[in-house]
């Protein structure tokens, strides 16, 4: 088997023609050192971008493959859940069961603010619909020919829906482990349990600040390995060597760049955003 040298990407958001410049980058950059590359996604496929659903099949196939690895990001859970509240046949029809990490919206309408609480909860359901297409659920639609609001119409990929149900929270190497935002460490340490089938899964907490967090960790999370996280954009990369954290979002869909940071030799590759 040959050597391999692992890329960890930022959020990707549907910018299907930047991941594969940036993966020839990181092919280049490998084979000058006699390795393979492989990719991994700190998640956030979706939403916003030109081309979600080539992203998912591109990456979809990758794992397959051998040659990718994706975490679950903030916004493969909100399409999940907007699907399974107003499409849910597509789970069915997919052979889905809903995975744990899923939010309940009733329980949300229960437990929110004020304002919120005020509106009957068919309304309630009906904003959170609007607002997820708005903040970029309805991109990834499009780019599946859902040209509707209405979750009737709609019709997702069953190989797709189940990627994207099956995203592990976390990834892990000798050189670093990949979340997508900065989980804490009781949290990264509940999902390694989980993924080992040793646990249930991590708690409503613990999900939360695994693809939700932004704040800095105080100390290092591992002393001897790369906390790499994307979730949080920034100009360019971010490593922070104190706290042992990489971020490595750098904003492709808001025209800046994606970026990729190389695990074992502490590069950084980024192309830019296409205009």
């Amino acid at each position: 088997m040959s050597v391999r040298l692992h890329y960890v990407v930022g959020d990707i958001h549907g910018c299907l023609a930047e991941l594969t410049a940036l993966e020839a980058k990181a092919a280049a950059h490998a084979a000058k050192r006699g390795a393979e590359a492989h990719i991994v996604s700190s998640g956030d496929l979706v939403d916003r971008g030109a081309d979600p659903a080539g992203v998912v099949r591109h990456l979809r196939l990758g794992v397959a493959a051998g040659t990718h690895s994706v975490v679950l990001g903030n916004h493969e859970q909100m399409l999940l859940e907007i699907v399974r509240e107003f499409a849910p046949a597509l789970l069915v029809d997919a052979g889905v069961e809903p995975p744990p990490f899923l939010r309940d919206f009733r329980q949300r309408h229960r437990e929110t603010g004020t304002a919120a609480r005020l509106m009957p909860f068919d309304e309630y359901l009906l904003m959170r619909r609007l607002l997820w297409i708005a903040e970029g659920g309805g991109t990834t639609l499009a780019s599946y020919g859902c040209l509707s609001s209405d979750p009737g119409r709609w019709r997702l990929p069953a190989e797709d829906l189940r990627f994207l149900a099956a995203r592990p929270f976390l990834w892990e190497s000798a050189g670093a482990l990949v979340t997508h935002a900065l989980g804490d460490a009781a949290s990264v340490a509940a999902a390694r349990a989980y993924q080992a089938g040793a646990a249930a899964a991590p708690t409503p907490a613990q999900t939360m600040s695994l693809i939700w967090q932004r704040e800095l960790p105080k100390a290092r999370l591992d002393p001897a390995r790369w906390h790499v996280s994307g979730h949080t954009a920034e100009p360019r990369v971010r490593v922070r060597k104190r706290l042992g954290c990489v971020q490595v979002d750098s904003g492709c869909v808001y025209g800046y760049k994606l970026s990729a940071f190389c695990v074992e030799t502490g590069d950084t590759l980024a192309v830019k955003a296409a205009r």
